[in-house]
């Protein structure tokens, strides 16, 4: 193997790769596969990297002199090129000398660094890596800005793993296309979220896809800043269901993921069930950063939202701590006079509501408000503006 490509091109391709290197593997998914290839038409590298859930490749031209591949520690890759003037070229190349280990010898300048070169688990991603559809069509294409909205406010409310019940699969993000346009939901049985990206068509054959919650931080992390991402159906299994999905990024960079197969909760049922009683403002600002104190006074992370009268009382108490804020409150039409009511919930979901939105103030609706319990099933959270409508079910916990 021996080519020679721009350090900044291979840099910038080691650092998004590494999103989906499996860091707990021994056998070879914990590196970067680097592949050197050249037909009559093109020349280029391949770098490839996978863990369990999601695959990523991505291709820059080269000049290759000698195709061939090699299995690299991601770690003493990006450390030999850093600090680099990302237009000097690296010669990158296999030694090997009769007696000693292979070596992939990479040269910019007058500097010089060598890795090993790993053949454990080689030509198992290999395969892997060949059997990602290339030249397929795309099915639909979606915005990477809203993809990557779409992780950014439901993740809080993903479990991890195998936390889902023998009913439901609820390790993932649903992702839809309805009337309104593309939507992502998401719930771990405490909370539940739905985001939709008002606007954006999409195929109404796309009913439902399940990502799973390991693919998702590197999934919006490539997709931020690339304005058409182009989603390609993978293989399917005996049911004709879809079983692995791959967006095509740009010109050069395929990510690819499992999905997710099992039953998830109606979860548009779930916010009309919860349907709330009444509504009422909160600045958004302040209660964010009342809550961000919070954390610090209760090991458990609960927290008490006691409305009286026209204020919230924001409450965290542990065993030898507590903090008590108070925010004035905006009453909507239907809110009674003489309101008074307790709800304790996990604080974290509470806050990153508060810390994923962008509007002024927050609107938060009771649901099945009881007049003698003070009491409420459910606390709604409507976050809408022009172009995103998010709503979010909170339920209470007993203190």
């Amino acid at each position: 193997m021996k080519f020679q490509i721009k350090v900044g091109d291979l840099l910038a391709a080691v650092n998004d790769v590494s999103f989906t290197i499996d860091k707990k593997s021994t056998e070879g998914s914990g590196g970067i596969l680097v592949r050197a290839f050249k037909t009559e038409t093109e020349a280029a590298v391949l770098l490839y990297t996978t863990m369990h859930k999601a695959e990523t490749v991505i291709k820059h031209s080269a000049t290759v002199e000698l195709p061939g591949q090699a299995l690299l520690d991601p770690g003493q890759l990006r450390a030999g090129l850093l600090h680099r003037d990302l237009d000097d070229i690296a010669d990158v190349s296999r030694i090997e000398k009769k007696d000693q280990p292979t070596k992939i010898q990479v040269k910019i300048g007058k500097s010089v660094f060598h890795l090993s070169d790993n053949p454990t688990g080689m030509d198992e991603m290999a395969k892997r890596m060949q059997e990602i559809p290339f030249r397929q069509p795309e099915a639909y294409t979606m915005k990477g800005q809203a993809l990557s909205e779409f992780v950014r406010r439901v993740s809080f409310c993903i479990p991890n793993e195998n936390e889902g019940t023998q009913q439901f699969e609820l390790g993932g993000m649903r992702l839809l296309c309805g009337d309104e346009g593309f939507e992502a939901q998401a719930t771990d049985g405490h909370a539940c979220a739905r985001i939709i990206i008002k606007g954006e068509k999409g195929p109404q054959k796309m009913e439902s896809i399940l990502l799973p919650r390991l693919a998702l931080p590197a999934l919006a992390k490539l997709v931020k800043k690339e304005d058409g991402v182009k989603v390609i159906e993978g293989p399917k299994n005996g049911r004709n269901d879809v079983v692995k999905l791959f967006f095509k990024i740009g010109d050069n960079t395929f990510f690819g993921t499992r999905l997710l197969l099992g039953t998830f909760p109606a979860i548009v049922s779930v916010l009309r069930t919860h349907a709330p009683d009444f509504w009422f403002k909160i600045d958004r600002e302040q209660l964010k950063q009342v809550l961000e104190r919070a954390p610090a006074f209760d090991e458990l992370l609960l927290v008490k939202l006691q409305v009286v009268g026209d204020v919230i009382r924001v409450i965290t108490k542990g065993k030898n701590a507590d903090i008590t804020d108070e925010l004035p409150i905006e009453r909507e039409e239907g809110m009674p006079a003489d309101l008074k009511i307790s709800i304790t919930t996990n604080l974290p979901y509470v806050k990153n509501v508060a810390s994923g939105s962008n509007l002024e103030k927050l609107r938060f609706g009771v649901s099945d408000y009881n007049v003698k319990a003070k009491a409420a099933k459910a606390l709604i959270v409507d976050d809408a503006n022009d172009g995103i409508d998010a709503t979010y079910a909170i339920m209470p916990v007993r203190p």
